[in-house]
C-alpha cells in the first residue's frame, strides 16, 4: 500500500466526476461517482475509508491501518475528559473594545463588564447557542477578567448557528450513480444498519413450536 495521499488520489479521487446535477442511481455508470456537492463527496469518502482503506495492508508496516490503530491501544486506556472540559473546547471567542461606560457589544447584544476594563480590548468567550447567559471575559493579556453580564439582548443565538441549522434541514438527498464508490457506500450503510425484525416470521415461528390445543371435537 502506497503513501496515504497517493492512495486517496489514485483510488478515490480517480473515481470522482464533478457535475452540477445530483445523479440518480443507474445513470451513466462508466462516468464514475458523479457528485454535485461537498456533502456527497464526504459521504462517499467516509464509506471508502471505512470499507476499503482501513482494510488494505500497508507495504511498510505489514498491517492494515485499522489493525495498526487497534494495536496502538493495547495496554492503554483513553483519558476521558469531563463534560465541562469538552464543552469549553467548543466555545467561540471574539475581541471587543470596552466602552467608557463599561459595556461591550456582541452580535446585536450589549453586556456589562468590570468598569476597570473601560477603554481596553477584551476577549469574550461564549456559547453561540446561548447568548443570554454570562460570558467569560479575558483581558488584553489573556488573563481572566470576570464575566460580561447581559444588559440588552436582541439576539439569543448566533446567526451562523441559525444558518447552519437551516442548511442541515434543507440539505439535498445524496444520490450517486451505480459504480465502484456507490457500491462501497451501499456496503457502508448496510454495515451501520441492523437487519429489520420481521414480526410475521416471529409469529409463524411461535405457532410452529407451540401448536394450539385440540378442540373439544378433536379430543372426542
Amino acid at each position: 500500500m502506497a503513501d496515504p495521499t497517493n492512495t486517496v488520489t489514485s483510488q478515490f479521487l480517480g473515481e470522482i466526476t464533478v457535475t452540477d446535477t445530483p445523479m440518480l442511481p443507474g445513470t451513466d455508470p462508466s462516468a464514475g461517482s458523479q457528485i454535485s456537492s461537498v456533502e456527497e463527496l464526504n459521504t462517499l469518502f467516509t464509506a471508502w475509508v471505512n470499507m476499503v482503506y482501513h482494510h488494505q495492508q500497508h507495504s511498510s508496516t505489514g498491517q492494515t491501518p485499522l489493525a495498526r490503530w487497534e494495536a496502538s491501544w493495547e495496554h492503554r486506556t483513553p483519558v476521558r475528559q469531563p463534560l465541562e472540559t469538552i464543552r469549553q473546547a467548543f466555545l467561540w471567542s471574539d475581541t471587543r473594545r470596552v466602552s467608557k461606560t463599561g459595556t461591550v457589544s456582541l452580535h446585536s447584544n450589549s453586556y456589562e463588564v468590570d468598569p476597570l476594563l473601560a477603554g481596553t480590548t477584551v476577549e469574550l468567550v461564549y456559547d453561540p447557542f446561548d447568548l443570554d447567559s454570562e460570558i467569560t471575559v479575558n483581558n488584553h493579556q489573556g488573563n481572566p477578567a470576570g464575566t460580561a453580564k447581559p444588559v440588552n439582548i436582541g439576539r439569543h443565538v448566533h446567526a451562523k448557528v441559525t444558518n447552519a441549522v437551516k442548511d442541515n434541514d434543507t440539505a439535498a438527498t445524496i444520490n450517486t450513480g451505480i459504480n465502484y464508490l456507490d457500491l462501497v457506500a451501499t456496503r457502508h450503510r448496510a454495515s451501520l444498519t441492523g437487519a429489520p425484525i420481521s414480526f410475521a416470521d416471529l409469529h409463524d415461528h411461535t405457532t410452529t413450536n407451540h401448536p394450539q390445543p385440540a378442540t373439544s371435537t378433536e379430543q372426542s
